[in-house]
């Protein structure tokens, strides 16, 4: 006997792409700016939730991520200030009016160096992308791009692949690769091996 299996509604397509910037190293403020896209096709909610993960790969206690945020703040696609309200310690949960185009915008203090947190400072920036860039509620299977804005002199290295023909752009298939991918702008050297080949 076959059972019919229930087919789960597809999730609608969104584009979530995050731009990293750092025009004042010496503060110690990431400035993030993540837009959200759907297409004209696709209904969008009046309300959804940015969360920044209180979790990191490879450190299995709670991590409190989101006390490093400020200066939030949400927008249309005019860049009309939109509603927002923070619902717990790591949620933004944003009143988009059915919007398919918005952004947040939030800094992040990083002043910590250490496998699990970020740095940011006139020689470097390093950080671990699950205490950066807050992730779509329900939307963690979903491609990203990471671009990031950086000081010239400085050079961009992640594991992540870049975007052909977009300059320091990066994407990641879903948020577990995003989230264990972290990023080092500096003026580092480059050194080049090869092993067996």
């Amino acid at each position: 006997i076959l059972i019919p299996l229930a087919v789960s509604a597809q999730t609608p397509a969104v584009d979530i792409s995050f731009t990293v910037a750092m025009p004042r190293p010496h503060t110690h403020l990431f400035d993030v700016d993540v837009a959200i896209k759907r297409a004209a096709s696709t209904n969008a909610p009046q309300e959804e939730s940015l969360v920044m993960p209180v979790w990191t790969p490879g450190s299995y206690l709670v991590r409190e991520f989101g006390r490093n945020v400020q200066d939030f703040a949400a927008t249309d696609s005019a860049r009309q200030p939109l509603k927002w309200e923070k619902t717990n310690k790591n949620t933004w949960r944003v009143v988009t009016n059915g919007a398919r185009e918005w952004h947040a915008t939030y800094r992040v203090y990083a002043n910590e160096l250490s496998v699990r947190t970020s740095e940011l400072n006139s020689s470097h920036a390093f950080w671990n992308n699950a205490n950066l860039l807050m992730y779509l509620e329900g939307f963690l299977q979903t491609h990203s791009t990471v671009r990031v804005l950086a000081p010239d002199v400085w050079k961009v290295a992640t594991g992540l692949p870049a975007v052909p023909g977009q300059k320091n752009t990066f994407r990641a298939e879903n948020f577990d690769v995003l989230y264990d991918s972290p990023f080092e702008a500096s003026n580092f050297k480059t050194l080049v091996f090869n092993v067996k080949g």
